[in-house]
């Protein structure tokens, strides 16, 4: 029996893994406002009209209500002849209600022109039990006005307006998780209307107001305040939570990042099919690498990434954080210079001769030495003389200079062996940049993932400093 238990308790323990994993889920990376007030904090409500926060503090019926601007500026604090416990904003009236200490009465907060409260609270509903417990802060359900109740059970309390109670909704609560006992919210967001707050995993799980299990959840993060009764409420697209005095508000939908501001990059012009280093500059999160436009043809992501161009491309980076992309990107052009038989001057220095005090002439006898950086010409005779205790030679060697101003060709077996299928990728020569085509001389250079013909030419070059051999290694293929 205890072996059983035991391994019922790991299946538990792994099927709630498992739940877990297949709920959706969204982690909030930080809290993008605070509301600082003084008292015990209640609750929270928008005022979308106004452009207002409200924050309702609780203790005695003289605990004031504050309101912020839409940046959390403070604008006033107002005290009333209520104790608050939960306030919400009502579609169907445009008012800033609640609900009190006791007996749960109902109420509204008189606004001023510029959306101040100003004077007592307008109560709508006293007397009885409207509450299941005294404690418990109420969140109206816009679509059907009736006010929800939480106590710390495995359900919620649905009340009306005239303080009766209309029956209770069950929900799933998950393994470890310790809810907060006296605040629940009302998002209206459909099959995620009601949600409850793990003080104990810093998590807000959201529930399908028929109840059940819930539909999914937000990981806020670790600074996020832990209140394990009040200080939980719910407002214009962000959860609320409370710490000392001081409200900080959680946005459901992250904030898109900012855009790269530049792109930094490490070679331009490159020789093609040569490497160059792109960095993003401003990055954050993840960066996103495209061409032909911002997110159109997706190539690799990455701070900084290595590219190999064949013609001249514009790159484009674009951030991605919080579940987000930024609205643009930041973009830089590579110039790609193409391999061409640049003339690359060689002079009489590179000549070669064993001897002493060697001289380079143009004549087999007389004439004026030629300087070292007299450039050959191909085809041409140079002469060359020695001097040995300050006597020249009489005679001088004949030397035909044969100029190639191309990298020489590349090396290889001109014999290949290779099996069925092969490409042009699986040829083998040693060399830098190698290209290969189907003639000695001239054409287009094929791709990489040309296939092979069984008895077929090939010829390859190499490319040093964008230069490309004249000459070509020639390699004849033997497929099965």
């Amino acid at each position: 029996m205890k072996i059983k238990s035991i391994l019922l308790a790991a299946t538990l323990m792994l099927f709630l893994f498992l739940h877990d994993c297949l709920i959706a889920q969204t982690t909030i990376s930080s809290s993008d406002i605070s509301l600082s007030a003084t008292s015990t904090p209640m609750s929270v409500a928008w005022h979308p009209g106004y452009s207002r926060y409200y924050v309702s503090s609780g203790g005695n019926t003289t605990s004031p209500v504050y309101t912020f601007n839409s940046s959390g500026s403070f604008i006033a604090s107002t005290a009333h002849n209520f104790d608050n416990r939960g306030l919400w904003y009502s579609t169907s009236n445009g008012n800033i209600e609640g609900s009190d200490y006791a007996n749960g009465n109902l109420g509204y907060y008189p606004l001023d022109g510029s959306g101040t409260p100003n004077g007592n609270v307008v109560l709508t509903y006293s007397g009885g039990s409207g509450t299941p417990n005294a404690q418990s802060g109420g969140v109206r359900n816009s679509n059907n006005g009736e006010i929800l109740y939480y106590t710390g059970s495995s359900y919620f309390y649905r009340y009306n307006t005239s303080g009766s109670q209309l029956g209770t909704v069950g929900i799933t609560i998950p393994g470890g998780a310790s809810f907060n006992s006296s605040h629940m919210i009302y998002t209206g967001i459909s099959g995620q209307e009601v949600g409850f707050y793990d003080s104990g995993n810093q998590r807000v799980y959201l529930y399908s107001i028929s109840g059940g299990s819930y539909t999914y959840y937000y990981v806020l993060p670790a600074t996020t305040p832990t209140p394990g009764s009040y200080g939980f409420a719910y407002a214009n697209n962000r959860f609320f939570l409370s710490t000392s005095g001081t409200w900080y508000g959680y946005p459901l939908t992250a904030t898109a990042p900012a855009n790269p501001t530049s792109i930094s990059v490490s070679v331009s012009p490159v020789c093609s099919g040569s490497g160059t280093t792109l960095t993003a500059n401003g990055a954050e999160g993840t960066v996103y690498w495209y061409t032909g436009g911002c997110g159109t043809t997706y190539l690799t992501t990455g701070n900084s990434v290595t590219v190999y161009p064949t013609v001249s491309t514009v790159y484009y980076a674009r951030n991605y954080n919080n579940s987000q992309y930024s609205a643009g990107c930041a973009s830089a052009t590579v110039t790609v210079n193409q391999p061409a038989y640049v003339p690359t001057s060689k002079t009489v220095a590179d000549l070669q001769a064993t001897g002493t005090g060697v001289k380079w002439y143009s004549a087999s006898t007389g004439g004026s030495q030629l300087s070292t950086s007299t450039v050959l010409v191909n085809g041409t005779h140079y002469y060359a003389s020695q001097t040995i205790n300050g006597n020249e030679s009489v005679t001088r060697m004949d030397v035909t200079a044969s100029v190639d101003p191309t990298p020489c060709k590349p090396t290889g077996s001109a014999s290949q062996s290779l099996s069925s299928g092969t490409t042009v990728a699986g040829l083998q020569a040693s060399g830098s940049n190698i290209r290969w085509y189907t003639s000695s001389s001239g054409g287009t250079a094929l791709e990489p993932s040309t296939v092979l013909i069984n008895g077929a030419h090939y010829w390859a070059s190499q490319t040093v400093d964008c230069t490309e051999s004249a000459t070509r290694l020639e390699v004849t293929v033997s497929l099965p």
